[in-house]
């Protein structure tokens, strides 16, 4: 849980790091935050200079029908 906090905070210095991610069907942007098992997605928030986690799934989800649906 440490690991997958620190990595999280790390986003604060390095937001745009991360790949990009296009999800159906209305093809929104999140970036993709990998931690061991884990995938973390989130967004950034131009106007207010912030990280907005949305959600941190297993990585062996098949996650991009879990957020199409």
């Amino acid at each position: 849980m440490q690991k997958i906090e620190n990595s999280i905070l790390n986003l604060e210095l390095y937001r745009y790091s991360c790949v990009e991610v296009h999800i159906k069907p209305n093809n929104e942007m999140y970036r993709r935050l990998l931690i061991d098992n884990f995938i973390a997605l989130y967004g950034v928030d131009e106007k207010y200079k912030q990280v907005v986690i949305y959600r941190v799934i297993y990585g062996k989800t098949d996650y991009l029908n879990l957020i199409e649906e």
